[in-house]
């Protein structure tokens, strides 16, 4: 689990860097839950939290500890579930919706959460040089 985990953040990471596709909403900021390891590289932050609302650091389109911020804000819009791994609000999330189109590319849809397997993600690796020009997947 730890290195699918890790897969996803090295994903997001990238994705980050060669899409511009954030707006800045906000949804990852919603509840976010923490791992052990949040709360230790979090420190002091991490008993801000509030498990029933937003994040206390997501002010004016902004995250106030962007470089700390969580595991499940750092893989937005993945999410682990009980059954796997899935890219959710896809209808919402312009990120969300640029990632379902690198994913899936032949497939148009009203879709707003799909399971993604492991090989998927390893196909988007192979595709996150062709993430600028669109056209070339």
């Amino acid at each position: 689990m730890r290195a699918l985990v890790d897969k996803v953040l090295k994903l997001c990471e990238e994705i980050t860097e060669k899409i511009d596709a954030c707006e800045r909403c906000g949804k990852c900021c919603k509840s976010p839950l923490l791992l052990p390891e949040d709360v230790k590289r979090l420190g002091k932050y991490a008993k801000m939290f509030n498990k029933n609302g937003a994040c206390p650091f997501f002010v004016e389109g902004k995250c106030e500890i962007y470089e700390i911020r969580p595991t499940v804000c750092r893989i937005y819009p993945f999410m682990f579930l009980p059954h796997g791994l899935f890219l959710i609000n896809i209808q919402e999330c312009r990120l969300a919706r640029e990632i379902y189109r690198i994913l899936f590319p032949n497939e148009r849809g009203e879709r707003n959460i799909v399971k993604v397997a492991i090989t998927k993600l390893e196909e988007m690796e192979k595709r996150m040089i062709n993430l600028r020009n669109p056209d070339t997947y």
